[in-house]
């Protein structure tokens, strides 16, 4: 009778968690299609998924990314370039949270010193209202700090931040504008969770970047480098 028991408990047990692999899969599936990823549109990329999870044979948790075989320097020697994706949705508008952090970064002493040459370039956008004259809601613009000052130096018509092609240009013209021994992304705004993303954009129905938006991204940035960025970080 033990066993019998045992064997449908199995069964029954079997049965239960099949529903809830079904389960997962459904909400994986609906996930993909719903989480503002937008599929068709990455797959113009053309490239492949750049991180391979797997569990290897002792049971450990396996994270592969592709890796330069010859790392080559982007630029002069202890240089540094730190590309500041600003999207200011109501925390700027509202709050006037990003302009605050725009005054923080021109009090800094950012430029050439003894330790080497300091680039941070800045672009905004996903916001109806800026609290700082020069930044105007109807473009995207591209910034430099220098001097204790906000310089202009490129202005673009309105586009999503939070689309993965908004991100991918600013990261691509950065790097040959900009290119530095040292590089970093840092991406400024509020944060969705793992499962909806970062950057959310007022102007375009709260769209913002996914996981998947954002390893595409990086992964076709990735190919045209002969480095890697050393820091990429969330400041949301």
């Amino acid at each position: 009778m033990d066993v019998v028991l045992s064997e449908k408990r199995i069964k029954k047990w079997l049965v239960g968690s099949i529903g809830v692999l079904v389960a997962c899969v459904i909400c994986i599936s609906s996930y993909k299609d719903n989480n503002n990823v937008k599929a068709a549109e990455i797959e113009d990329l053309r490239i492949k998924r750049d991180t391979n999870i797997s569990v290897n044979e002792n049971g450990i948790l396996e994270i592969n990314r592709s890796k330069k075989e010859n790392v080559i320097t982007m630029g002069e020697e202890n240089s540094w370039t730190l590309f500041v994706y600003l999207t200011g949705s109501d925390l700027e508008a509202d709050y006037m949270k990003a302009s605050g952090d725009i005054q923080e970064m021109l009090a800094a002493e950012i430029g050439n010193n003894e330790e080497g040459k300091v680039n941070v370039i800045v672009q905004t956008g996903g916001s109806n209202k800026w609290h700082i004259q020069d930044i105007d809601a109807t473009k995207i613009q591209r910034f430099k700090v220098e001097d204790n000052q906000l310089k202009l130096i490129k202005e673009l018509p309105l586009a999503s931040m939070g689309d993965y092609k908004t991100l991918y240009n600013f990261l691509d013209w950065g790097i040959e504008n900009y290119p530095a021994e040292h590089m970093g992304v840092i991406f400024w705004n509020h944060g969705k969770s793992i499962t909806n993303g970062v950057c959310v954009d007022m102007l375009y129905e709260n769209d913002a970047l996914s996981m998947a938006e954002l390893e595409l991204t990086f992964s076709k940035v990735y190919s045209e480098m002969t480095n890697r960025f050393e820091v990429i970080g969330f400041d949301t």
